[in-house]
């Protein structure tokens, strides 16, 4: 009779106590190592009169860190090469600007709207509520045209105003200030087509949408402002600046 093989501890938890198991089926058969953690090495469809040895010398290869090591190891490098075969997304490809409204992902899209098969391009924001979403910006003829137009950013200069002198009407460029993020901003509203009167408080989610434009490095922007107990309405429209 062959001498036991010596069991090496369950990988997982370390145990010494794996109990070996064979269902001794003339077919299909499994045999396996079991830990008590749960933790198993499976031999399936093998001989009915397969020996404890052979199943112990299963389980020690499955529960050999220096083996699995490798085995991971080929497994990551097959994984990484299908990976590097896959095509970016085009907004990593291209170094592409977040959206300078709503702060989304910009995307390079391909336009067929000419007679011929030469294609248009355009860089649209990706967040369906956006004024800049896929159809509301302009087309070129070139993709790096269209990127450099859509990386282009307006920054808004404030005209420096002593403040010992007090303030007009006529000098006032903000209707409504704040302070967000430790910066003193400035926004207006325009509510003149609407019978909702903004009355100066801009909401919650208005006020974490400037501070992530903000974060962003952004110094201006769009707001959009929900008419409070209105929701089925159209929000009040404006814009934000840092004040200078």
């Amino acid at each position: 009779m062959a001498k036991r093989i010596k069991i090496k501890p369950c990988i997982k938890c370390g145990n010494k106590d794996i109990k070996i198991y064979n269902c001794g089926y003339s077919t299909f058969n499994v045999s396996w190592g079991e830990c008590s953690c749960g933790h198993k090495v499976e031999i399936k469809n093998c001989n009915w009169d397969i020996t404890d040895n052979e199943i112990i010398k299963r389980w020690n290869k499955g529960n050999n860190p220096t083996l699995l090591r490798k085995d991971y190891t080929d497994k990551i490098s097959v994984l990484q090469s299908d990976l590097d075969k896959l095509p970016l997304p085009k907004s990593k490809k291209t170094g592409i600007k977040p959206c300078p409204f709503c702060g989304g992902e910009g995307i390079v899209e391909e336009r067929h709207i000419k007679v011929t098969n030469d294609p248009d391009y355009s860089v649209d924001c990706v967040t369906s509520f956006c004024i800049m979403r896929l159809g509301s910006v302009a087309v070129f003829s070139k993709e790096s045209e269209a990127i450099q137009a859509w990386n282009r950013r307006f920054v808004l200069e404030v005209p420096v105003k002593n403040i010992s002198e007090p303030e007009t009407t006529e000098e006032k460029l903000f209707e409504h200030r704040t302070e967000i993020l430790q910066h003193e901003i400035g926004y207006n509203v325009f509510d003149k087509f609407s019978e909702d009167k903004f009355n100066g408080e801009i909401d919650e989610v208005s006020i974490e949408h400037i501070e992530k434009l903000i974060e962003a490095g952004f110094c201006s922007g769009e707001l959009h402002i929900p008419i409070p107990n209105k929701p089925y309405k159209d929000p009040l429209r404006g814009w934000w600046a840092i004040i200078i």
